[in-house]
């Protein structure tokens, strides 16, 4: 069974992340921006200490991706590639002469395996 709860974390999402009485499976951040909004700081900490609970996160561009995803520590700043379902254009970004595109790199926190 699937439940998706949409929702910004400490507004409308309860900051334990309780899905129907015990821990979610998957948390998920498109274009997040990890290291630069204090928001996010909850949601790192939480994946820090709940190690089953893995996080899927995408960001704009390679060097913003790097850094968030090293909050994740090492196993989460290897698993940063280009993302293959990225906006198939680049974003024009005039401050920074970096490739943009929306959703263009994804890394993993607390990644599992699974046999199957």
């Amino acid at each position: 069974k699937l439940s998706i709860i949409g929702g910004t974390y400490g507004d409308s999402i309860d900051p334990n992340f309780d899905v129907n009485g015990g821990p979610p499976d998957m948390i998920i951040g498109m274009n997040a921006g990890l290291y630069a909004y204090d928001s996010w700081r909850y949601v790192v900490s939480y994946l820090h200490h709940h190690p089953n609970v893995v996080g899927v996160f995408t960001d704009y561009n390679e060097h913003s991706g790097m850094n968030c995803a090293s909050l994740g520590g090492g196993k989460a700043r290897r698993s940063l590639e280009i993302n293959p379902f990225r906006q198939p254009r680049a974003m024009p970004v005039y401050c920074m002469n970096l490739p943009q595109f929306s959703n263009g790199f994804i890394y993993v926190f607390n990644q599992q395996e699974y046999e199957v």
